[in-house]
């Protein structure tokens, strides 16, 4: 009995050191069935709702290669979640195909403790969408929208921006806060190491706020 119990102390501290040692659960967009040349927009939402549905710490990873997304929009998580873009994720260059045509093309909500990483590009084929737009004859035509890397809303809270290199367009936008008395402060916006190629403001950072509406706010370029 004295070595039954023996063994049985030896084990228990290699079992809390392998539960701990545990890592974020992985979701690949390729096991929900993303192909390239395909929409990966279903693939992707599916992915999330699955990773955002987990009390542990999820990754969903977008692999290497090119892939085409329509419109997503992916809402809330119950534990730290990232999404890892390794390779390029390219807009539909025909904007009146969007599902949505009155929503953005990628739009994340309600989450916390979230990361965007790996090193990846949103690319929203401008070039091709350009060419389809006859304002320089045609004086009653709706502008494209221009491309925003960041937009805070209202209660967002140590947000961390770094390594992003985005243009043109606007840049980092910190935008439109504290025009309502229900609207919460934003905490802790910090951006560094962030490159603007032909950003509409200097340096790409754009703040439109009313007093009171933002503490603590760094830019390092």
């Amino acid at each position: 009995m004295a070595i039954n119990f023996i063994t049985i102390l030896f084990f228990l501290p290699l079992l809390a050191i392998n539960v701990n040692a545990q890592g974020p659960v992985t979701y690949d967009i390729t096991k929900y069935g993303a192909k390239p040349g395909a929409d990966i927009s279903q693939a992707l939402m599916d992915a999330w709702k699955e990773a955002s549905n987990s009390t542990s710490p999820s990754i969903i990873v977008i692999p290497r290669g090119t892939w085409s997304l329509s419109q997503v929009k992916l809402i809330g998580n119950k534990a730290p979640l990232e999404l890892q873009v390794q390779g390029t994720v390219q807009a539909n260059p025909k904007t009146g195909q969007l599902p949505n045509k009155d929503g953005e093309w990628i739009t994340i909500n309600y989450v916390n403790y979230f990361t965007l990483s790996g090193g990846g590009v949103f690319d929203g084929q401008g070039q091709e969408a350009w060419k389809q737009n006859d304002c320089h004859k045609n004086r009653n035509c709706a502008k494209l929208p221009m491309e925003m890397i960041a937009s805070q809303l209202d209660e967002t809270k140590e947000v961390r921006i770094q390594n992003v290199t985005c243009g043109p367009g606007h840049g980092i936008s910190v935008g439109s806060l504290g025009g309502y008395a229900e609207e919460k402060d934003v905490q802790g916006i910090y951006v560094k190491n962030c490159t603007f190629i032909g950003t509409k403001w200097r340096q790409g950072e754009n703040l439109a706020l009313c007093p009171g509406t933002v503490d603590c706010l760094r830019f390092a370029f």
